[in-house]
């Protein structure tokens, strides 16, 4: 079974934009909008990925390149690569778990900052700037130009913020 860890990651990353879109859908328009901008062409992207990579399951993989694996290099042994996916999959759960607690606007540039300090190990100069910009972003376009209502985390539902 060739391509069964890249179908499953295909139908994890489909059911995650249906989830998306689902609870997206009781959220007001402002809101919604950009979610949908980014769910819609996901789902069908991954969709489209699913049905090629079925389709051309027979194919030799030396013949059929490119249809979104990257092929593991022969340098890096598996273990290490095990490590660095546990790792990059850590920190995807991290922010998730934070925007829920703490809200996107929150979450965003805390995350950024913490990222940029410790795993991709900048200094404060760098991961401060980095953490700024975020949130002149999500302040600036997202809140003031875009009017996007972010919805609250459950530490600000838990204070009544």
């Amino acid at each position: 079974m060739k391509g069964g860890i890249s179908q499953g990651l295909n139908l994890c990353m489909a059911g995650l934009f249906v989830c998306a879109i689902l609870s997206a859908m009781q959220w007001p328009v402002h809101s919604r909008a950009f979610v949908m901008a980014i769910a819609f062409p996901g789902l069908l992207l991954t969709v489209v990925l699913f049905v090629r990579q079925r389709w051309r399951r027979g194919t030799d993989a030396a013949t059929s390149p490119g249809l979104g694996d990257t092929p593991l290099d022969a340098d890096v042994p598996p273990a290490v690569a095990r490590r660095r996916m546990v790792n990059v999959f850590a920190w995807i759960f991290a922010l998730f778990a934070l925007v829920r607690l703490v809200g996107f606007e929150i979450a965003v540039p805390v995350f950024t900052f913490v990222y940029l300090r410790f795993q991709a190990r900048e200094g404060l100069l760098v991961s401060g700037a980095a953490a700024v910009v975020m949130v002149a972003l999500i302040v600036g376009v997202f809140n003031w130009i875009l009017h996007v209502l972010w919805p609250k985390g459950m530490l600000q539902g838990w204070l009544g913020l």
